[in-house]
């Protein structure tokens, strides 16, 4: 066996492992969310929660995570980094939309990617593999570099491209209520009337996934952390999607992301780039 084909062998297995550890953590979030009382949940900043239970999903992610791959990384949305000793890292987020998941709505993820980052001394890896797992729908998709998506087993693809009168976006409100917020607005209110429906679905790792499956038309959000794309952009990729920065940066670097069918993507990029006359660089985003 050569090493390409034992380093594919290697990435199905830990794929295979680490959607087993995402979906028995989904599992568990659905259970304890009955139970939450005011007293856990903290607010980050305005419109932005965080519970002991995302906490507590973190540190289980993270303990079975390194014991699939002893010696990796962990960069997550909720815990300290984890540098690690070899050239994996994974990529978590252990509740994408704590709000919905605080209000019963359905749309809220566990999102896990793998990087590989062999020869990489500053900036990102490959992603190698990415598991967005909806625990509410009982959804687990898994994107493989190079192998294609699934959805619970069965492979997907992006959709064909609806007219743009039937084309439905979500999008995800800036948190800050000054210039960015204001932009927003304005994107919102050009697209109004121009497409069949706009949607704020409130897990941006959600709302990736379901591009990538055909029931959303496209997505674009600022102030995004790496961990709540990496997983949803590989799965773009995989499934045919095209997915950006507005101004041709990399989205983990910059917080901005794009996703959809071509002529969607162009759309929106359009639509932000006359908003925002320039790139905003990402220490101004809020």
């Amino acid at each position: 066996m050569d090493d390409r084909i034992a380093y594919q062998a290697q990435l199905a297995r830990l794929a295979d492992a680490a959607s087993f550890v995402v979906r028995s953590v989904g599992r568990w979030l659905r259970q304890e969310r009955e139970s939450i009382t005011e007293d856990v949940v903290e607010m980050k900043q305005p419109g932005d929660f965080v519970t002991d239970r995302d906490r507590m999903a973190d540190k289980r992610l993270r303990e079975e995570l390194l014991s699939i791959l002893p010696g990796s990384g962990v960069l997550s949305e909720e815990g300290k980094a984890i540098k690690g000793d070899g050239f994996w890292r994974w990529i978590v987020d252990p509740l994408d939309g704590t709000t919905n998941y605080l209000a019963g709505l359905p749309h809220w993820a566990v999102s896990v990617a793998l990087e590989d980052r062999n020869g990489i001394r500053s900036g990102w890896g490959e992603l190698v593999f990415g598991i967005v797992y909806l625990p509410i729908l009982d959804r687990l998709y898994l994107a493989r570099k190079g192998h294609g998506a699934k959805c619970n087993g069965k492979p997907i693809q992006l959709g064909k491209p609806r007219l743009q009168r039937r084309s439905t976006i979500s999008h995800w409100w800036p948190m800050s209520t000054g210039k960015p917020m204001t932009g927003f607005l304005q994107i919102v209110d050009s697209l109004h009337g121009r497409v069949g429906g706009i949607r704020n679905v409130g897990s941006p790792a959600s709302e990736l996934a379901l591009v990538a499956h055909g029931e959303l038309d496209g997505f674009f959000a600022t102030d995004m952390e790496p961990a709540d794309l990496a997983a949803g952009i590989l799965l773009m990729q995989e499934t045919g999607g095209v997915v950006g920065d507005p101004w041709g940066r990399d989205p983990l670097d910059s917080g901005w992301i794009i996703a959809g069918s071509e002529p969607v993507h162009e759309l929106l990029r359009k639509e932000i780039r006359d908003v925002f006359r320039s790139a905003p660089k990402k220490k101004d985003r809020s």
